[in-house]
């Protein structure tokens, strides 16, 4: 069996690993890649500048996940990228399982595991294309249930759609166990979506005027496209705290991070 021995280690692939990784300047597993969902927004007060982005642009999570994949990448400190099939700890070290079955054992000193402790909770979340009622001016509605508690609007991406047409995504917090059960499908998340919508105002097109010369609107129409399921886990290290601290100056990854913004940079005033 071939060996990596390193004094510090990361396991995990979610946000909160890479950061962790970025900022200690440690070698990272990423297992099990666990990418922010992506519509989800970054906090206002999360200044990321020092990873190339405008301070006054807002930024979705998953673009700071690729980023910092790839910086991890280009400094060589993920272990083994798009190539582990299995891992598992084993007396002090991770056994990794490769494509084409070769087998490899990464022993450490310290080890930080990240997105090991999973709650019994699962982020559901459904897509809809919404037929009648895309064009409004709501970015999101939220309600007070866990149950399609948020709907985010984007901008359609179906063919042949208008630049104006938004359609939604309902989020939901589910209980594993009831993840099949029918009241928390694909076929009560429109319905409530449905009545979210109507309660915000949002209608259809103009359909007519009745007697007293008020307009006919058409009724609202979505269809569910599809649903996606996420698990929800804890990690002992706070995203908070981390995202204040930055490598060390003068570092190699930061020196990479600082040739990868003047290049970027550089690029966007050429184009």
């Amino acid at each position: 069996m071939n060996e990596l021995s390193f004094k510090k280690l990361n396991i995990g692939g979610s946000l909160t690993a890479l950061l962790h990784a970025y900022v200690t300047e440690t070698p990272i597993i990423i297992d099990v890649p666990q990418m922010p969902f992506e519509l989800e927004k970054c906090p206002p007060h999360w200044d990321l500048q020092f990873l190339g982005f405008p301070e006054t642009t807002e930024i979705n999570k998953i673009q700071v996940w690729e980023r910092l994949t790839f910086l991890l990448s280009m400094a060589g400190l993920v272990v083994f990228p798009n190539n582990i099939t299995h891992a598992r700890q084993e007396d002090g070290a991770m056994i990794l399982i490769l494509h084409g079955n070769k087998k490899f054992k990464v022993s450490y000193q310290k080890l930080y595991s990240f997105d090991r402790d999973k709650e019994d909770v699962i982020t559901a979340y459904d897509w809809f294309d919404v037929k009648v009622g895309s064009i409004h001016t709501h970015e999101r509605l939220c309600d007070d249930s866990n149950f399609c508690s948020e709907i985010l609007f984007y901008p359609s991406r179906r063919n042949g759609a208008k630049k104006q047409m938004l359609d939604a995504c309902a989020i939901s917090k589910i209980p594993t166990h009831l993840i099949d059960h029918i009241d928390y499908s694909p076929i009560y998340a429109r319905l409530k979506v449905l009545s979210m919508m109507k309660k915000a105002g949002i209608k259809g097109k103009i359909n007519g005027y009745d007697h007293h010369a008020k307009p006919i609107y058409l009724p609202l129409k979505i269809e569910h496209s599809h649903r996606e399921t996420s698990c929800i886990t804890r990690n002992s290290v706070d995203i908070k705290d981390l995202i204040n601290k930055r490598p060390r100056e003068n570092g190699d990854l930061w020196r990479l991070t600082q040739r990868y913004n003047i290049a970027k940079i550089t690029s966007t005033l050429q184009a």
